[in-house]
């Protein structure tokens, strides 16, 4: 099987602005396009990659990120809703006050079936999600390919690829940071080995 190279999306406006993430559709800060340099850059030197597949979240941050990881790689861009980050419903465009006082459910734990604001996903569906994905277009593959997605999309195909539940996923979580780079392969006894996770050290 091939190599994962999982990459979250560079720095975004949103962020700058005191916006939610999720569906809110921002661009790349001129530091996220540096980032996003830098990524290309190191995925050339730690894996040699040429002529790659990638794919994508077809949401401005992600997709221009993968853009510029595609333009240094000559690679294949394909882009993808099902990579999305988790839909925040009304909440997308809003600031970060609007979000906390709005929220459905008690900002206390992860509530698998209960959106956290109107129209937006339940995990359980981001879950769903992100499985089918992995199923469909990552499993069992047989060469490289690069993943451009967003932090919380990640933390669940990660744990996905590493055969965690989603009712596991209520006690404990992964995050990475923007631009960071996960790797996952397959293990000499033939198990799916997190290789990486949100390697930085190309943004430094």
């Amino acid at each position: 099987m091939g190599k994962i190279y999982i990459v979250q999306h560079c720095q975004s406006e949103h962020i700058i602005d005191g916006q939610t993430g999720g569906w809110t559709d921002s661009s790349l800060t001129e530091k996220g396009i540096k980032q996003a340099k830098a990524c290309a850059n190191e995925l050339f030197v730690l894996a040699g990659l040429d002529g790659v597949k990638i794919m994508s979240s077809d949401l401005k941050r992600a997709r221009c990120t993968a853009i510029i990881i595609s333009t240094t790689l000559n690679g294949h861009l394909t882009c993808h809703e099902s990579l999305r980050e988790m839909n925040n419903g009304e909440a997308a465009n809003k600031s970060l006050r609007w979000a906390r006082d709005n929220m459905l459910v008690p900002n206390d734990k992860l509530y698998i079936d209960k959106p956290r604001w109107t129209g937006a996903e339940t995990p359980r569906e981001l879950y769903q999600r992100m499985e089918s994905f992995y199923n469909n277009e990552l499993k069992d593959l047989e060469e490289d390919v690069v993943v451009v997605s967003h932090g919380i999309a990640i933390s669940y195909l990660v744990s996905i690829y590493l055969g965690f539940s989603l009712e596991e996923l209520k006690n404990a979580s992964m995050m990475g940071s923007a631009g960071g780079i996960t790797v996952l392969q397959k293990s000499n006894l033939h198990q799916n080995q997190l290789k990486h996770f949100n390697h930085i050290g190309h943004l430094v």
